[in-house]
């Protein structure tokens, strides 16, 4: 830093610096979750076979690991707001590692459920934390920051799976895990580096602690009553029972999890029982990826310059989504087709699951609860996950198909436009009548 500059100059840059540094180290972290997450695309029937177990039960333990991770989000989003960003960063990537490298060793389902469980438990105290902090960080650019660094996911589910591939048909699976277990170590690494702006997010910690020390009763009963609403309060539950009219904008959330989970986990899948070749039907992963790459690339800027709002742009990708998944057996074993719907299904997933926390800013802004909406969302998101991996895979077990777990995802996303547009209804008679 040079000398010359005036005191409040070198707190400015040193404020951008920290900043830059906070978005880079956000969009490495994502690379590294969702490329590793993805690739169990590419692993799933190495391992079914392994394992000798359904597809239901794979589908719904390995879309666990992602959204076991979001469905502890009240829980480590609050860790975040109130003790340190970067230790949550730093744990969770060496549960990753932990949680990877004992999967390279499981010999049947049960124990694939308790170390996937354990990478979702670090998988949350390494994500939820960023989220947590950009919206505090970036108030007014929200919608642009974050999107820069969710182009850190897109590029690892794009780059990741082909790789994995590789190393599956080299070493194997479980030595593919071995490797895997390595890279999401870095996590620890990007963790460390982080600076956190200083501004808001101390005044955060300390109004947290506050609304967790003040005012104690001295009864037994009146403690244990506020005992029990500091738990709420602190796990962002409150927020259901004082404004009720956000349960029907949190119903979106479940319904965009089970739709990501189940294209990200059978995408590969179910190109290989049409009868594509297994490294062509990974490469449609490479593809979904491309999609979500450019997706995640383009729509940060429209929303910056306001060319379009988040809800509608939310709106009108959810109708394509459901179009292209209809679309799907249409398609059947023509992998030009699937990869286009590939690509066409990664852009809209990388967009809408990417801008609801947007959405939740502009319809509720006013409330004052839009972080509590968006951990208690990304909660619901997660438990969606777990539904929408065990559905696709049961429809698969009983037709024995994947058009119909395909279809059954268009028609969720058709219910999750029609749940928005209400919501959005609903929320502006509420406006007006007060």
């Amino acid at each position: 830093m040079p000398k010359f500059l005036p005191q409040t100059s070198m707190v400015r840059v040193s404020a951008m610096e920290g900043s830059r540094l906070l978005v880079l180290t956000a969009f490495a972290i994502f690379f590294v979750e969702f490329g590793t997450l993805k690739s169990f695309g590419v692993l799933f029937n190495p391992m079914q076979d392994s394992l000798q177990c359904s597809t239901a039960q794979l589908g719904t333990v390995v879309g666990m690991t992602h959204s076991l991770g979001l469905i502890l989000a009240p829980l480590t989003g609050n860790i975040a707001r109130t003790i340190d960003n970067r230790l949550c960063v730093m744990v969770g990537g060496g549960l990753l590692f932990v949680g990877f490298l004992a999967t390279a060793f499981v010999n049947n389902i049960y124990q694939l459920a308790i170390t996937l469980s354990l990478t979702g438990f670090g998988l949350s105290l390494a994500y939820i934390p960023q989220l947590v902090l950009l919206l505090v960080a970036f108030p007014e650019r929200f919608s642009l920051i974050f999107g820069l660094a969710g182009m850190g996911g897109s590029l690892g589910m794009m780059v990741c799976p082909p790789i994995v591939d590789l190393l599956t048909m080299t070493y194997g699976w479980r030595g593919a895990m071995l490797i895997m277990a390595a890279a999401s170590f870095n996590v620890t690494a990007f963790g460390a580096m982080q600076r956190l702006p200083s501004s808001g997010y101390e005044k955060l910690k300390k109004e947290d602690i506050q609304s967790l020390s003040d005012d104690r009763p001295r009864d037994i009963r009146s403690k244990l009553s506020a005992f029990a609403s500091a738990v709420v309060q602190w796990l962002s539950m409150h927020l259901c029972i004082e404004h009720p009219k956000v349960l029907l904008h949190l119903t979106v959330w479940p319904l965009l999890g089970a739709i990501f989970a189940a294209w990200m986990v059978f995408l590969v899948p179910h190109a290989i029982a049409r009868g594509i070749p297994s490294f062509e039907a990974a490469f449609l992963s490479t593809v979904g990826g491309i999609g979500h790459l450019l997706g995640r690339a383009i729509h940060p800027f429209i929303l910056d310059r306001k060319l379009m709002s988040a809800f509608w742009m939310f709106v009108i990708l959810n109708l394509v989504n459901t179009v292209s998944f209809f679309l799907d057996y249409a398609a059947a074993d023509n992998c030009l087709a699937l990869m286009l719907l590939a690509s066409i299904n990664g852009a809209a997933e990388g967009i809408v699951n990417w801008i609801i926390p947007s959405v939740s800013k502009e319809l509720y802004e006013e409330s004052g609860y839009v972080m509590d909406i968006c951990i208690i969302g990304t909660c619901l998101f997660g438990a969606g996950e777990i539904l929408g991996g065990f559905l696709a895979g049961a429809l698969y077990d009983m037709t024995q198909s994947y058009s119909a777990s395909f279809f059954s995802l268009g028609f969720m996303a058709a219910v999750t436009t029609t749940m928005c547009l209400i919501d959005r209804l609903a929320s502006k008679y509420f406006n007006e009548t007060n």
